[in-house]
């Protein structure tokens, strides 16, 4: 259960990190912003959860990656500049949350010893 709630507070915070930079691209329907702190959100859990045996920036990128693969369809099909950003954010975002969330699970594992 901590990997969970661990997941979920890096999932809202790759979100909200997300979200704020939809404000940006103008004309935006709601359901972009749902959608995308949705995906997140479930990054971040996938993240906490999975068993890969790689390091979490490495286990973070691919994990973002392999979420945030199917909305790239449609992200390049609408604008070409946008689908490089997105990669490029989702790369960042994936790293970042996959490092926080390994050593937050260490310390965690490290203090019930």
């Amino acid at each position: 259960m901590k990997k969970i709630l661990i997941g979920l507070v890096g999932g809202i915070i790759g979100a909200i990190i997300n979200v704020a930079f939809l404000f940006f691209s103008p004309n935006l329907a709601i359901n972009i912003y749902l959608s995308t702190a949705i995906t997140w959100i479930v990054i971040g859990i996938l993240i906490s959860t999975c068993n890969f045996e790689l390091n979490g920036i490495i286990k973070g990128i691919l994990v973002a990656v392999l979420v945030s693969a199917s909305s790239l369809v449609y992200t390049i099909s609408s604008s070409f500049i946008g689908a490089i950003w997105s990669i490029v954010n989702t790369v960042i975002v994936g790293a970042i949350i996959g490092y926080a969330i390994e050593k937050i699970s260490n310390i965690i594992a490290n203090k019930n010893r």
